[in-house]
């Protein structure tokens, strides 16, 4: 679409792999994958010698929907916003702690997660991933207003709301 051709979803057959992604490629289980991420799928295509690259769709004219985004209720914000803040403040010495110490946050990572330290494979994909955490939590209405209406143009939501109704940044500083 971005080239000015189309994509009718009924010529496209979905296959599930789970989040196995790169073997589904690989074993031509499939021609493409979507939710595919640079830090993931594409060091783990690497790995296993393959020539990979990776475009990120939001450069197509496809909103990024990659985002961790953290979401509550309106009910359930105003009942715990203390408790949200006190959160957000954990996750950003976390983040903090993360890029001012990456070596000892590997580690804490491997030992938590009872991984191997020494698997190349986990150890780029640890590297590649520490960078992508940003500290800036909030969104942009721009942002919901774009994928909406990406996703009403395609058929895929039956109607758009106003993002007043179900977002704001209330708990960003």
């Amino acid at each position: 679409e971005a080239d000015g051709g189309s994509c009718d979803r009924d010529e496209l057959e979905s296959v599930n792999n789970g989040f196995y992604h790169t073997e589904a490629l690989l074993e031509d289980m499939a021609d493409l994958a979507t939710l595919s991420f640079y830090n993931f799928e594409l060091v783990e295509a690497q790995h296993q010698g393959v020539d990979a690259d990776f475009f990120a769709l939001k450069d197509w004219g496809v909103p990024d929907f990659c985002h961790l985004i953290f979401t509550t209720s309106r009910e359930r914000l105003d009942e715990k916003r203390q408790a949200l803040w006190t959160f957000l403040d954990v996750v950003q010495q976390g983040l903090d702690y993360l890029h001012q110490n990456p070596e000892k946050a590997r580690h804490i990572y491997f030992n938590w997660t009872d991984e191997d330290p020494d698997n190349p494979l986990m150890r780029d994909i640890f590297s590649a991933t520490t960078p992508c955490f940003t500290f800036d939590f909030a969104m942009t209405d721009r942002y919901y207003e774009r994928l909406q209406s990406w996703m009403a143009e395609r058929g895929l939501i039956d109607e758009t709301v106003e993002s007043e109704r179900y977002w704001d940044n209330d708990l960003v500083v």
